[in-house]
């Protein structure tokens, strides 16, 4: 259990950056204008699915630029076939990941496409959801809603009462009044030390709404505030 500090970068949208002194895992980058990276750490580039809010193809220039770098993608991304430092992963997987200590990664179904993934490091545990979340919407039919309810906690049930130490979770204003349920599931099912929202569409107001709802007095402390891009975390476990 050595990793008792990091540092959590919020860029924008879902796409977060942890480190520590030796390892960077950057998570759903989409921009066109690739981030500059501490090379003299291990890098692992997470994206949870191709969608242009979650992944660009730019990405893969990062490889000409680091060599110490793993790419952990969801299987429908283009990668390169003769780069080992490309690892298509599939929803329900258990990964290995080469580095300077042992990271296995686990990747659950979304219900949207691609994957969530759980990360063990150091003796943490860390979670990104991608579009795993409970997507209901006042346009589409009750059945459909019913359905994407079941599926959502059927999958959340691999979570179900997990210490986790650090997540990241949608928190989606365009879902109106439904804009939490997701959010409110994971707190209420998981044992999470620290939850970063996002997928929020730069209305960086809805955390702070959400802290005056009633379901979120227990986890109010725990829950952080993402309001600009560029914004550094520090957080100690």
């Amino acid at each position: 259990m050595r990793m008792q500090k990091c540092k959590v970068t919020f860029h924008k949208h879902s796409c977060f950056q942890m480190e520590d002194d030796q390892c960077i895992f950057l998570f759903d980058w989409y921009d066109e204008t690739l981030p500059e990276l501490d090379s003299s750490k291990y890098i692992y580039v997470f994206n949870s699915h191709k969608h242009e809010d979650h992944y660009h193809s730019c990405l893969a220039e990062l490889a000409d630029k680091y060599q110490r770098i793993q790419f952990v993608w969801s299987r429908e991304i283009k990668m390169p076939k003769d780069d080992s430092r490309f690892l298509a992963v599939k929803r329900g997987g258990s990964y290995e990941l080469n580095g300077p200590v042992p990271i296995r990664v686990e990747t659950l179904e979304s219900t949207d496409i691609g994957v969530a993934f759980l990360i063990y490091y150091e003796g943490q545990i860390i979670y990104h959801a991608g579009d795993l979340n409970w997507w209901s919407w006042s346009g589409e039919p009750e059945s459909w809603n019913r359905n994407m309810e079941a599926r959502f906690k059927q999958i959340m049930q691999n979570l179900d009462d997990m210490h986790i130490d650090l997540a990241f979770v949608p928190l989606d204003p365009r879902q109106e009044e439904r804009f939490s349920w997701g959010f409110d599931y994971f707190l209420e099912h998981t044992r999470t030390d620290c939850v970063f929202p996002m997928h929020m569409w730069e209305q960086f107001d809805v955390v702070s709404k959400w802290k005056t709802m009633p379901q979120s007095e227990l986890y109010r402390e725990i829950v952080m505030e993402p309001e600009y891009h560029g914004q550094v975390f520090e957080i100690e476990f």
